[in-house]
């Protein structure tokens, strides 16, 4: 029988049941409810400890953010033990590995869209918008709009038409590299600079691999 728990035991158990149903079931099949049951907790401890189900999406985009983050780093640290990378790089690095999750698992890329379009949209909306009426004034070929189109609204498209149109394809290290070069570009590094973050990313990534599972850890 579910009971009313607090505590960080029951607060781990009910995070951990809601990925895992996120994930699965995706962020619109799952309920309140469903997360209890599988929890084995009272709705009502759902309640006090994440307020809202909109707080318990964004803590658990935090934590799986945080820890992939770690993860790569760690990975990192074992290949290049001697290492002395810059953040920039091993951001670069993590950003290159999370459009390679995306593209390789639709239900991860979904949970991220998903916390992406309903929690966060709203505070990206200004700038969304911005950047879109910047971009609509340029004369831009498919393939390009499409790159745009991804920076500007990244977690409206789904994965199938994120990284392969129908006309143009993509890949999400072509999408991956498209965007580094526009924020960098964007923040006025020089074009040679932007080549060597892209070119020593690359190598790094090449050589770490991680999965839906372990970036996740749904075991």
């Amino acid at each position: 029988m579910a009971t009313y728990r607090t505590g960080i035991e029951t607060k781990f158990k009910i995070e951990n049941a809601a990925k895992k149903l996120f994930y699965s079931k995706g962020v619109e099949s799952t309920t309140y409810a469903q997360i209890a049951k599988k929890a084995n907790v009272d709705i009502s401890s759902i309640v006090y400890h994440f307020k809202s189900f909109d707080n318990l999406m964004l803590e658990i985009k935090n934590h799986l953010s945080k820890d992939r983050k770690l993860l790569i780093k760690e990975k990192i640290n074992i290949q290049y033990p001697n290492n002395n990378f810059a953040e920039m790089i091993l951001n670069g690095v993590e950003y290159r590995k999370k459009m390679e999750l995306y593209a390789a698992y639709p239900k991860y890329y979904r949970f991220y869209r998903d916390v992406y379009y309903k929690v966060q949209h709203k505070s990206a909306e200004s700038l969304i918008m911005n950047m879109y009426d910047k971009e609509l004034s340029l004369n831009l070929d498919l393939k390009q709009k499409i790159l745009y189109e991804s920076i500007i609204t990244p977690f409206q498209f789904t994965v199938p038409d994120f990284f392969f149109s129908e006309k143009v394809q993509l890949n999400p290290h072509e999408v991956c590299d498209f965007h580094v070069r526009y924020i960098l570009k964007t923040l006025g590094q020089t074009e040679d600079f932007i080549n060597k973050h892209i070119q020593t990313t690359t190598e790094i990534s090449s050589n770490i691999e991680i999965t839906c599972d372990n970036s996740m850890n749904l075991s």
